[in-house]
């Protein structure tokens, strides 16, 4: 199997990640962050995941930006105010102005656990009080971030197995990976399936 050909093994899963941009946002006072730490906990959350419970937390597309690696559909759902009016599941709870994203209702935690919030916890306490140009000096430097790079001005995929690898994950562990999420994609199209008979 060849393990660097796909950006996810496993699905996204939209809600978790939405869940994770609502606590995070829900962690600071003001109830803003810039939508670029907000994209920065959200790659370090599924990174630090992945590396340590062999699958991700959001099923997430991957990317090398010029400005750091980027979890792309989540970015995507929240980078302007005309998506997030179009999406009837978060207009209600965020905002966009200028730079930021605003929590105008906290997203009600139905699929994220308590496992999973205490992760998040942890990366917000870590990486939360960065400004943004120490979180893009954090994620250009090829000791703390080695799986970013430079794309230039366009952007290049970083699949699951590159990004294992670079963090000394064992070819076996890779495997065990990658076979569990062929089951995780294969319930999601069952289930798919299911839902148009």
């Amino acid at each position: 199997m060849e393990l660097n050909t796909q950006q996810s093994y496993f699905p996204y899963d939209k809600q978790k990640a939405i869940e994770a941009v609502s606590f995070f946002l829900d962690q600071v006072p003001e109830k803003k962050l810039a939508i670029i730490t907000i994209v920065k906990l959200l790659y370090f959350s599924e990174r630090e995941y992945l590396i340590n419970n062999g699958e991700p937390l959001f099923g997430e597309e991957l990317y090398s930006l010029p400005f750091g690696p980027v979890v792309s559909k989540t970015y995507d759902a929240i980078k302007s105010q005309e998506k997030l009016e179009k999406d009837v599941q978060l207009r209600e709870h965020f905002a966009r102005v200028d730079n930021f994203l605003i929590l105008k209702k906290v997203f009600p935690i139905k699929r994220l656990s308590r496992n999973e919030l205490r992760h998040l916890k942890s990366i917000f306490e870590k990486f939360g009080h960065y400004t943004v140009a120490q979180l893009m000096d954090y994620c250009h430097d090829k000791d703390l971030t080695p799986e970013w790079k430079d794309p230039g001005n366009s952007r290049i995929p970083i699949y699951h197995g590159d990004l294992l690898r670079v963090w000394k994950v064992a070819n076996e562990d890779i495997k065990e990976i990658a076979a569990l999420g062929d089951v995780y994609q294969e319930i999601e199209d069952f289930q798919n399936l299911s839902s148009v008979s």
